[in-house]
């Protein structure tokens, strides 16, 4: 239980991104945080190795948002995010700092409305920091499936952007 509570406290950091890559949203971001700790903490019996259990945390991670996303979708209740306006990268003069809050919000209102195979890949790898590998295993497929689906959704998201900019 010790090796799993260490291996788990190593892996804090990565898990917190990827919540607020799914979620996009604070509140639910820690609660998909805590609910996977603690689903994983009491599944031990089941936890693989060291080398496996980022894979295994991400998956449940995965699994309990899917079954909340379905939850929602079952009672209509929909979680709309806002902006944060404490963001660090806002630092600097302040005519600057709001033109980087409203490309931000431009860019989250067009992720928003991108078909989720689209969306998932730029948020795990931009918000979420992880490797395409883990992305990959992230969403069962493989690597190459990732970086063709990953480099489409690029590509769809910045000739939404020129276009929006454009009219």
């Amino acid at each position: 239980m010790d090796e799993l509570r260490r291996g788990i406290a190593a892996l804090l950091p990565k898990l917190r991104r990827v919540a607020w890559a799914l979620t996009q949203h604070e509140a639910d971001s820690l609660d998909l945080f805590q609910a996977a700790v603690e689903k994983a903490l009491s599944h031990e019996a089941g936890a693989p190795g060291s080398d496996r259990l980022g894979y295994w945390m991400l998956r449940i991670m995965k699994n309990l948002w899917i079954d909340e996303m379905r939850k929602r979708r079952r009672w209509q209740r929909i979680v709309t995010p806002l902006p944060d306006d404490n963001d660090p990268s806002d630092e600097g003069d302040a005519v600057t700092a709001s033109e980087r809050r409203v490309e931000l919000a431009r860019v989250r209102q067009v992720l928003e409305t991108m078909p989720e195979d689209h969306r998932l890949p730029i948020q795990l790898v931009v918000m979420g920091d992880l490797s395409y590998g883990e992305a990959a295993e992230f969403l069962d497929i493989s690597v190459s499936a990732f970086a063709s689906r990953l480099a489409r959704a690029r590509s769809g998201l910045l000739q939404t952007l020129k276009a929006q900019e454009a009219s």
